[in-house]
């Protein structure tokens, strides 16, 4: 389910015929297209092994945090941080489990 290839995402529209790109997920960024070009052009990235045939992928990290109550009567908080890759797919990864 984790995406590390990017890429564009175009809708043709069935009135206009016009193709219009979509926007949707952090893998089919502009950030993250030109990532993944600067890893695959320079490619010279630690390890910086000349045998090592694995490719080498652009992994999105995203943190969030926000405050949370501790406390029904009070003023007690939280602020815990959340952690999430940015390659899988925002349905997946905000799927409640």
């Amino acid at each position: 389910m984790f995406h590390f290839s990017p890429y564009k995402l175009f809708h043709k529209s069935p009135i206009t015929g016009e193709a219009e790109r979509v926007y949707g997920e952090i893998y089919t960024s502009d950030a993250f297209l030109n990532e993944t070009e600067q890893v695959h052009h320079y490619g010279q990235l630690p390890p910086d092994d000349p045998g090592c045939v694995r490719e080498k992928v652009v992994a999105a990290v995203m943190f969030a945090s926000d405050a949370t109550q501790l406390t029904q009567f009070g003023d007690t908080k939280a602020w815990p941080i959340y952690f999430m890759p940015g390659n899988l797919s925002k349905y997946v990864r905000a799927k409640p489990d």
